[in-house]
């Protein structure tokens, strides 16, 4: 059975790349022939094209290409590789559709649908796509969403800034779901991580807001759509193309009035009129004596814990001694949500004591998580991952060697056991400053200077570097020394 087609004109063609897809037709024809192609790759290629941008589960491939017939993963992948080798998937750079790993699939390349002049409109073409807001999940951030919708009413570009795992998109969608009143429906929400180009932006972004592709440039015409328009675009995950992302929310704010942005990131677009909102981690409680379990559980990363263990299952009736444990376990993990939630999980398996006991070594501990999350948040190391395969070689040589340092530190000391053959102290200077712009370095200013530190989950990650690289010797003898 085939996939139930849109019946409006324009949606009968579609182009992309040097291929014309005809749904009225179900041909696919590249420079006027035809591109043999099986129904149900077909059917799969038009449901993934209609979701341009965005991805699309397995499950989902197979329900709507497979409707009422049970059909086991293996199918899908047949009709996806034979799909593949007849679009030249991967061929002279180009690519079309990108496997999400554990998530699904997404078609990444630019699409048009030329459109019937009856159906062109002025008006936005489709409302709100904003996930299920996630707001019975989220702990302690009600403020944070109070000040950034206020701030959207004067500031058209917010960046929310922050470490990984630290929360930046369950805010930005809290955020967009407060202030859909404020923008009567029109908030859209991108997700850039699955994104590779900044064509590939405008495409998803056109897709997102229901633009029918119309003859021009792609980035002129959406320009053109939003310049009389009111809307919040919540661009999520800019780290990976901070500069097309930059550009983009640039010449959007530029042109379009009265659109605002709100985009998330592990470092700032650094462009004209933004403003930064750093995300801050959980509070948890001091390291003070006499404290009650009640005391210890008003903390907001205390509470996050005993929630996420709650969810599985597992009923923390905690008393002063265990809350103490758990508040360990949290100041251990910096407050960082993702962190703290994956060491709620590993707590509903071996009990609060033994988790906070087993905690030296974090990377392993937790290397659980949500299956139906993002990859990159899935676990600990993936997040971390997704930042440092983002660095340069040079800042991640800086990263691994300051792993040495088990508290703050000053960027004289960072030089002393940075500063390499091959490293010099401009590189090491330039790094520091750009790992913290990058938040996977934090710094404290005071009136005595800067110093600096890594969150001990990032430190764990980098000291696994500094070993594999075989540098942890030569680093700890040059942190002796330094002392």
């Amino acid at each position: 059975m085939a996939v139930d087609q849109p019946d409006t004109p324009s949606a009968a063609r579609v182009l992309f790349g040097p291929f014309e897809l005809n749904l009225s037709e179900r041909s696919l024809k590249k420079a006027e022939e035809v591109i043999p192609l099986g129904a149900r790759a077909f059917d799969i290629l038009a449901t993934l094209i209609d979701r341009a941008g965005e991805i699309v589960s397995k499950h989902e491939l197979i329900a709507r290409v497979w409707p009422g017939v049970t059909v086991e993963e293996g199918s899908l992948r047949v009709h996806l590789s034979a799909l593949r080798k007849a679009l030249g998937d991967g061929q002279f750079g180009r690519k079309y559709i990108a496997n999400v790993q554990g998530r699904g699939y997404s078609f990444v390349a630019p699409v048009a649908r030329p459109e019937a002049e009856q159906h062109k409109t002025s008006a936005l073409a489709r409302g709100s796509n904003l996930p299920i807001a996630l707001g019975g999940m989220m702990i302690g951030r009600d403020d944070v969403v109070v000040q950034i919708r206020t701030r959207l009413s004067v500031e058209r570009l917010i960046t929310i800034l922050g470490a990984g795992g630290i929360g930046k998109t369950t805010v930005a969608l809290a955020v967009g779901h407060a202030a859909l009143a404020d923008f009567s429906g029109a908030v859209f929400f991108l997700d850039l991580s699955v994104l590779r180009s900044k064509d590939q932006i405008v495409s998803a972004l056109a897709h997102t807001l229901g633009l029918v592709a119309q003859p021009g440039d792609p980035e002129e015409v959406l320009l053109e759509f939003l310049r009389s328009r009111r809307a919040l675009l919540i661009l999520d995950s800019c780290e990976h193309l901070v500069e097309q992302a930059a550009q983009i929310a640039d010449r959007i704010c530029q042109n379009a009035p009265d659109v605002c942005l709100l985009a998330t990131s592990r470092e700032a677009l650094r462009t004209a009129g933004e403003r930064v909102f750093r995300l801050q981690p959980l509070d948890w409680p001091p390291e003070q004596a006499e404290q009650t379990a009640d005391e210890i559980l008003s903390y907001p990363a205390t509470r996050l814990f005993v929630e996420r263990a709650s969810a599985r299952g597992i009923d923390l009736a905690l008393g002063a001694d265990d809350a103490v444990f758990v508040a360990e376990i949290c100041r251990r993990l910096d407050g960082i949500p993702l962190a703290i939630e994956l060491a709620a999980g590993r707590a509903a398996i071996f009990g609060v004591r033994d988790t906070a006991a087993r905690l030296t070594s974090y990377l392993d501990l937790l290397k659980l998580g949500r299956r139906t999350a993002s990859p990159r948040h899935q676990t600990l190391r993936a997040t971390l991952d997704w930042s440092h395969d983002l660095l340069s070689e040079v800042e991640r040589a800086v990263l691994r060697r300051v792993a040495i340092f088990t508290g703050f530190f000053t960027l004289e000391a960072a030089l002393a056991v940075a500063d390499q053959e091959g490293t010099g102290r401009s590189d090491v200077t330039d790094a520091v400053g750009s790992l913290v712009e990058k938040s996977l370095i934090e710094a404290r200013i005071a009136s005595q200077g800067a110093s600096y530190r890594l969150l001990d989950t990032t430190r764990s990650y980098a000291l696994e570097k500094l070993i594999a690289n075989g540098e942890h010797d030569s680093i700890a003898t040059r942190h002796q020394y330094e002392r």
